[in-house]
């Protein structure tokens, strides 16, 4: 199922503007963008594209990038689930 990736990132935006959490935005060309997270001392990178959604956590064990997302989403519905769970938020 093919993602409303503007609609999920400006949905995203808006929780994390409003609940105060630290994060930073990239985009490319491509359509795609990447949301750095902050949360809890834990850090995650919100992976967003035309068809998939990825989550990867960074951590001591795991510092480097990699466009291999450690978590791949197919559908809003699962990443939004899996982002409240990380972020201890309400979004539906």
């Amino acid at each position: 199922m093919t993602l409303v990736v503007n609609k999920i990132e400006s949905e995203l935006i808006e929780i994390l503007h409003l609940e105060g959490f630290r994060f930073e935005i990239e985009k490319f060309d491509s359509g795609a963008s990447m949301i750095d997270i902050e949360t809890n001392n834990r850090f995650f990178c919100v992976q967003l594209t035309e068809n998939y959604a990825g989550i990867s956590e960074i951590t001591e064990e795991s510092p480097e990038f990699s466009s291999i997302p450690d978590e791949h989403f197919d559908n809003a519905k699962e990443l939004k689930t899996r982002i409240s769970e990380i972020l201890n938020v309400d979004w539906k």
